[in-house]
């Protein structure tokens, strides 16, 4: 357990994460879970690894308590960003917590990370922005489990409006193109929708032509 700092604030936060490490109660670990954006302003930036030593434990707990973690990554990331002016920590801590809880096997934490994703997307950086959170949601719209899929395609159509034009030509127009011919209908619809926020991004005529060819194909679908 961790040991007194003398600083009242900082063991007042200490206090809590030893009360949940024994909890056996999924209420009040959910509780303190909903929390830890302001347990790490208490913390302070010196002692913020205690509260990274716990992250891996709460992404091991029960579903209920990894989705209320998930949603709170965009509010964690804020802390770091600007309290503690330590955006490193977005990208070490909070981003494997987001491709931890992406691919989680419970739907509702899935669901979550999907907000998360959306929610953090504006907050990090282009490299961040397009080289990790496109990727992973890129990544989810080829889940095998179609409820996976679905959402990963909503989260897709939320961020693409902050994708540079160059990396929604190559990778989210291809994604597109893609999935606009998936045999499951509920797919081919929801990724209409991607289809005008793509064409608002690119730059290349060539790529706003296939974008403009899919959107017709999809206008033309039999079944919806």
């Amino acid at each position: 357990f961790p040991r007194k700092t003398g600083d009242l604030s900082t063991d007042f936060a200490l206090f809590k994460i030893t009360q949940y490490v024994i909890s056996t109660s999924i209420s009040d670990r959910i509780k303190f879970t909903r929390n830890i954006p302001e347990l790490l302003q208490q913390l302070g930036k010196s002692s913020k690894e205690f509260a990274f030593n716990l992250f891996p434990k709460i992404i091991e707990d029960q579903p209920e308590v990894r989705t209320e973690f998930a949603l709170q990554l965009p509010h964690l990331a804020n802390v770091f960003i600007k309290e503690m002016d330590s955006y490193p920590d977005v990208v070490q801590h909070i981003l494997p917590c987001l491709d931890k809880t992406l691919s989680d096997s419970n739907s509702e934490v899935v669901k979550a990370a999907c907000e998360a994703a959306i929610e953090l997307t504006p907050i990090v950086q282009k490299d961040e922005r397009e080289g990790v959170i496109l990727t992973l949601v890129l990544r989810l719209t080829h889940d095998e489990e179609e409820e996976n899929k679905l959402k990963g395609i909503a989260a897709l159509k939320d961020i693409i409006p902050f994708i540079a034009s160059d990396i929604c030509e190559h990778f989210v127009v291809p994604e597109i193109a893609s999935l606009a011919t998936d045999p499951i209908v509920k797919i081919r619809k929801l990724i209409a929708y991607c289809v005008p926020k793509a064409a608002k991004q690119v730059s290349d005529p060539i790529y706003l032509e296939k974008l403009l060819n899919i959107y017709i194909a999809l206008s033309h679908d039999a079944i919806w």
